[in-house]
């Protein structure tokens, strides 16, 4: 999935699965009908952020993200909110806010939002072998069951370079 994040720039898979998780209540967007004018936490994978501004010249933002199901959710930021917590990218986004539902329109005005952090990347993290387990163990906590390591195989050598002749010696 870090690959097709670095080339595409967005993931073909699910992207709540490499965020760090957290034992919160979320409310699905599905149910967000059911909590109308009640302040809820949502999760959404930004999609696309409107920027605009109020007829006193301030920011504010409208938002479209998925949640964890696929359904669409929109976030109204307006400038005091918007000011605060600015989107910072796309990303897995936990957001609080106040439920609206205006003719079967359903938003959230944000009061508070966070980008999640995401599990780093196995391609670059080290690894240690664990002799207990015969499994690896990244620095990140991630078990790898598959027994490839990351560690290169070969040890350091020395390398000197003779001045007069500028030839290499690898000892």
């Amino acid at each position: 999935m870090f690959d097709q994040i670095e080339l595409l720039g967005f993931p073909l898979h699910n992207p709540f699965s490499i965020v760090e998780q957290n034992d919160e209540a979320i409310v699905m967007a599905r149910d967000l009908t059911k909590h109308a004018n009640k302040s809820v936490w949502v999760k959404g994978y930004l999609i696309h952020v409107k920027r605009t501004s109020t007829s006193t010249g301030q920011s504010m933002f409208f938002g479209t993200l998925l949640d964890e199901e696929g359904e669409w959710l929109d976030t109204v930021h307006f400038p005091q909110v918007a000011e605060r917590f600015r989107f910072r990218g796309k990303g897995v986004y936990r957001i609080h806010g106040k439920v609206l539902v205006e003719y079967d329109c359903v938003n959230i005005e944000v009061d508070y939002m966070h980008k999640l952090d995401v599990l780093e990347d196995p391609r670059y993290s080290e690894v240690e072998e664990v002799k207990a387990e015969s499994e690896l163990v990244t620095n990140n906590r991630r078990k790898n069951y598959l027994g490839k390591s990351n560690k290169s195989k070969r040890e350091p050598q020395d390398i000197s370079i003779e001045a007069s002749t500028g030839r290499t010696n690898v000892a």
